[in-house]
């Protein structure tokens, strides 16, 4: 899997992609298979995939939205 970080258009048909890392087993001139990704945001399943049902997370997050450990009280030594 890799990203691109991006691309320009070339002459003719070609693209020029940027990837975020290399492909270490190809060869120039390889064909190879391109899927378009997901960043994770409801919005993006909605009206890229029309795939908003088996959206996975929370479609609205608070933006004050705090998180706190829970504390775990100290044991008094009870009798036995």
């Amino acid at each position: 899997v890799r990203l691109i970080l991006t691309s320009t258009g070339a002459s003719g048909e070609s693209v020029t992609l940027e990837l975020n890392a290399p492909l270490r087993f190809a060869a120039a001139g390889a064909a190879v298979t391109l899927l378009p990704g997901c960043d994770g945001r409801w919005n993006t399943c909605d009206t890229k995939f029309n795939n908003e049902v088996n959206f996975g997370g929370h479609r609205f997050a608070l933006s004050n939205l705090a998180v706190k450990a829970l504390a775990i009280p100290a044991s008094a030594g009870g009798k036995k």
